[in-house]
């Protein structure tokens, strides 16, 4: 087994020429191959290295996706460093934190980034060095960029002498320089070492480091190639931030260990669904929220022609599925998704439409990946089967079968940093214990049904998981997404059941159209205003009352909810859209369901 960064440099060996990176700037696409990555890591590296990166010091990547951010990583890895990755969404709080407690000696951060930074760097006594991204990327052209890192870093200089601070250009320079002198300087590595610590994204209000090994990320990516067959023919979309576990093992460790192609795209773009189809992956690699609003989309697209619509309801699902591949670029083979729960209801719809749909389990203390369906033998609903090498089972199953999920292989992680009472609660007998509950079925897949922590024990006695009652609330078109929590009443023992949803004013909108409702404004979806949102919500509220009742109707009554609460705006999430639930506590309006 090789290393991260060794794995990398097999490929740019086996593939120099084959396309590493893709790129859109400046209205072209630009493309970076094997080799051109390679010599760049080896600059930053060295630039690195002259800075004072040694073995075991922890280098922090605070940025946006871009090329770079791969750059950095790999050399930091190269140098024996150990990687920080920061999601760049954090305020300065949390990355105060995150620096403090990781001790890192350098960060390496977009212009963006450098806003929050800026105001914490005299609290973070570790912190000496401070790289700052110019707005070129400096990798196949060997350019200076023409953005204001350099300007912000020769400030940052003279205000704050006792840290350094640099441009990436100027880092670069700085490893340009005498090769040679390097070429005994890179640090033999185990696989056993620790490559990165990354901080849980917080959607329990806590974040942890977790210390994952060279062996963790390289072991699960040889498990994944188990599942999909992975070339050097293959190109994967990354939509997701790589400071998280799933895109940063599934769109960098993979395809970078097996001479694959990664083509960047912003999830936030306007341009997103264009610069999709012009990149043509072969491998979409998504959260839930994103493929649920891809299928509504279509699915509004279809309601709204009467061809589409006959077409689609009278067996032609696969000739609108074969429309929507060539509108992400013809050459999709496989979507995943991972992160988050997905509503069975959008698996069903994407592999109706003739789509080979993956649903994968995975948490970041287990490098991610747990399981997956495989290709050919899904069954939706489940998480799929343990990938190669990695074992699962319940402990202390209910009636029903489900228990607490716990694991075991040689992704799970090596421990939390700097708190080994956290680690020794989790992993027990070289058992990881996820948190999350499920079952396993007589074929061996996996079910979800809930976090523990999460589980509402209803005054009868029974547990009613969360999950299973938003997939069914969340099938309504005018309902965008909804938390199910337990609420109590004073006086009784137990909790009873509600629901906090977030209207989809885009359908409402439409549907007041339809209607010939007519509001005091005009409503532009675009430009949507709170006093807008505010008279759509008491325009629609009881419409999405009887929703909710509606979509209850396959559940058992306990399961049913009997209090909704109504938020305006969308639920404040990770930067890998999971939504963060402890904010929502106690959220629930005074009014009850009949």
């Amino acid at each position: 087994m090789n290393t991260i960064d060794g794995s990398f440099r097999e490929s740019a060996e086996r593939f120099p020429e084959q396309i590493a990176l893709r790129y859109y700037q400046d209205q072209v696409w630009e493309q970076i191959t094997y080799s051109e990555l390679k010599n760049a890591v080896n600059v930053t590296a060295r630039g690195l290295i002259k800075t004072g990166a040694k073995p075991d010091s922890k280098v922090a990547i605070m940025s946006e996706n871009r090329p770079e951010w791969f750059v950095c990583y790999l050399a930091t890895l190269t140098t024996g460093a150990i990687a920080v990755p920061i999601d760049a969404a954090l305020g300065e709080v949390e990355t105060g934190h995150i620096l403090k407690h990781s001790e890192a000696e350098t960060i390496i951060c977009s212009m963006k980034c450098y806003d929050v930074i800026s105001r914490i760097l005299s609290n973070c006594n570790d912190l000496k060095n401070i790289v700052i991204f110019d707005r070129n990327i400096t990798i196949k052209h060997d350019h200076k960029g023409d953005g204001k890192g350099k300007e912000v870093a020769t400030n940052g200089h003279k205000s704050i002498s006792y840290k350094r601070f640099l441009s990436y250009d100027e880092l670069r320079e700085t490893g340009s320089k005498k090769p040679e002198e390097f070429t005994t300087l890179f640090a033999e590595k185990s696989v056993t070492d620790i490559a990165s610590i990354i901080y849980t994204s917080g959607t329990t209000g806590t974040a942890k480091g977790v210390m994952l090994t060279h062996k963790n990320i390289i072991s699960n990516v040889n498990s994944i190639t188990k599942v999909i067959d992975v070339t050097e023919t293959d190109n994967f979309l990354l939509l997701l931030p790589l400071h998280h576990a799933f895109p940063f093992t599934v769109c960098m460790a993979l395809p970078m260990s097996t001479g694959g192609s990664v083509s960047f795209v912003d999830i936030m773009s306007r341009d997103r669904t264009r610069l999709i189809m012009e990149c043509q992956p072969t491998i979409f690699v998504g959260v839930p929220l994103l493929y649920s609003k891809i299928y509504k989309g279509i699915l509004r697209q279809i309601q709204a022609s009467k061809i589409k619509s006959f077409v689609f309801n009278h067996g032609g699902k696969k000739i609108i599925g074969r429309a929507l591949k060539k509108k992400i670029g013809g050459k999709v083979r496989i979507m995943v998704s991972g992160a988050a729960p997905m509503d069975p209801a959008i698996i069903e719809g994407f592999v109706g439409l003739g789509i080979e749909f993956l649903e994968g389990y995975g948490l970041t203390e287990t490098s991610p990946v747990v399981s997956v369906n495989p290709i050919g033998a899904i069954k939706i609903g489940s998480i799929g089967i343990p990938v190669h090498g990695v074992k699962v089972k319940i402990v202390n199953p209910d009636d029903e079968g489900i228990g607490e999920i716990i694991t075991q292989g040689d992704n799970v992680m090596k421990g939390y940093y700097k708190n080994p009472g956290q680690t020794e609660l989790v992993i027990k007998d070289g058992w990881f214990y996820t948190g999350d509950l499920g079952k396993i079925d007589e074929d061996g897949y996996i079910f979800i049904t809930g976090r523990a922590k999460d589980v509402i024990v209803t005054r009868g006695g029974k547990n009613v998981y969360p999950d299973l009652v938003e997939n069914e609330i969340n099938q309504s078109q005018f309902i965008a997404e909804s938390i199910v929590m337990g609420y109590k009443t004073q006086g009784l023992v137990g909790e009873d059941v509600g629901v906090v949803i977030v209207p989809d004013y885009e359908n409402l909108i439409e549907y007041a159209k339809k209607e010939e409702i007519s509001f005091r404004e005009e409503v532009i979806l675009e430009e949507i205003t709170e006093d807008a949102k505010n008279e759509i919500i008491e325009t629609f509220r009881t419409l999405l009352e009887s929703e909710v009742r509606k979509h209850m109707e396959k559940l058992a009554s306990y399961q049913r909810v009997s209090r909704i609460g109504i938020e305006r705006d969308e639920f404040i999430k990770t930067s890998t859209r999971k939504i963060k639930r402890f904010l929502y506590n106690g959220r629930l309006d005074i009014m009850d369901i009949d």
